[in-house]
């Protein structure tokens, strides 16, 4: 009896742990499929076409990894700081 009250009390203890594990893997599997349309911003599965907007998905650059698209080391922002009080803006 014990035997069996034990089994049923480890199998309500892991069986969510072990759900939440697949669940977790099964949303970065999910998450690495998106793909977001540069047009719209909606985020799809779908490989050639944005479903929403109907305009073609980006090839990657040859050689290019998705992060080095986005290399800022050789961006320069300026900023101008305008006052409100300022007469002369």
């Amino acid at each position: 009896m014990l035997d069996l009250l034990g089994g049923i009390t480890l199998l309500l203890v892991l069986l969510p742990l072990l759900l939440g594990a697949a669940g977790f893997v099964a949303w970065q599997v999910i998450q690495r499929r998106l793909r977001t349309c540069e047009s719209c911003g909606f985020a799809s599965m779908e490989k050639e076409f944005c479903p929403a907007c109907g305009s073609a998905f980006a090839a990657p650059a040859a050689g290019a990894e998705p992060n080095e698209q986005f290399d800022v080391s050789n961006v320069t922002i300026d900023v101008q700081v305008v006052s409100e009080d300022d007469p002369s803006s």
